[in-house]
């Protein structure tokens, strides 16, 4: 390595020092004692900058990032880039726990309190949903994430699923957690509860297929306060009327009835007009764990239901802008 690569690379580690990366990098002993080609600080900003430019080869965005860096770093002056080679080394080195663990201090609600559609009576609005991606179709990825099924046989590429737990009023990412294709939404919500994830501040929008008896008791065990569709042919008796013509009802699980705790919940019906101002066929059922219907009225619930739909526009923000015409993950292979 030539002084002068040396003197750029000290350059940017201390333009870098102090930041969120390195104390994670030192917690997993990553952290670069010695100044190399490649620091791990640096490769892990290369790898996010990697996730958010896709079309050009690992070596060009290399090129490029650091010639950006130098308007940041006025000392930054690579004069040799590490091969593609060094590249896949190093990253392989490092290993998917340092990203994973920046994700999960990282990813946290932002919108302030007087942020008026990120907030309702005090709760912060948050909506709970999965979708599915293609990963690179190499033998590793086949056998770690594998294929979707369906009529029509095998996706084309292998996918993963992600489920993400996302700020309605901001649509940042409050947490997430990647797994294999044939992982529920349920298994990876219930890992995201144990990761503490769900908290007293939030109402938490889930579509009907989230709910179960189990992950619903686990949810509401946070404190959370939850809002979830659930599937018409639901067994909900009625136990005493509200005067917003909700209604107190109780939950069992199907599979042990005598011997569960039962769980009381709210339950709101409701139909949507269509174009012409007649009701609607579908009937939309929810439960919340939200029994004070003057603190929070059924209308006012059913009105925010609709906002969960912020999640399908950062998915769609996902797919087709930041994923253009590549699969999700760069990497062909799965550590």
């Amino acid at each position: 390595m030539t002084s002068a690569t040396s003197s750029a690379w000290g350059s940017f580690l201390t333009f870098a020092l102090g930041s969120l990366v390195d104390e994670i990098l030192l917690k997993f002993d990553k952290f670069t004692k010695r100044v190399r080609l490649l620091p791990a600080t640096f490769l892990v900003y290369f790898i996010i900058a990697l996730s958010l430019w896709r079309d050009p080869p690992q070596e060009e965005a290399l090129r490029i990032i650091c010639e950006s860096l130098s308007s940041l770093a006025p000392d930054f002056n690579i004069l040799a880039l590490p091969t593609k080679s060094a590249i896949f080394k190093a990253r392989l080195k490092l290993g998917p726990d340092v990203l994973k663990e920046l994700a999960n201090r990282a990813l946290k609600p932002i919108a302030p309190l007087n942020a008026p559609e990120a907030w309702y009576k005090g709760m912060r609005l948050m909506s709970l949903d999965g979708s599915v991606f293609d990963v690179p179709d190499s033998t590793e990825n086949a056998t770690y994430f594998g294929y979707l099924s369906s009529s029509r046989g095998e996706t084309a590429f292998p996918q993963l699923r992600l489920l993400s737990l996302i700020e309605t009023g901001s649509q940042v990412a409050g947490a997430g957690e990647v797994g294999q294709s044939k992982r529920s939404e349920q298994e990876l919500t219930s890992i995201l509860i144990d990761q503490e994830k769900f908290s007293p501040e939030m109402l938490a929008l889930a579509d009907r297929n989230f709910y179960g008896y189990n992950l619903w008791k686990k949810a509401c065990n946070t404190g959370a306060n939850l809002f979830w569709r659930i599937k018409n042919n639901l067994n909900l008796p009625i136990k005493k009327r509200l005067p917003d013509k909700s209604f107190l009802s109780t939950v069992y699980d199907s599979r042990d009835k005598k011997n569960c705790i039962p769980i009381q919940v709210r339950v709101i019906e409701y139909k949507l007009k269509d174009n012409n101002g007649q009701d609607n066929d579908i009937i939309y059922r929810i439960i919340t764990n939200v029994l004070d219907y003057i603190l929070a009225p059924a209308n006012e619930l059913a009105a925010l239901y609709h906002e969960r739909w912020e999640i399908e526009n950062v998915y769609g923000e996902i797919k087709v802008v930041l994923k253009g015409n590549s699969t999700i993950i760069r990497s062909k292979f799965q550590i």
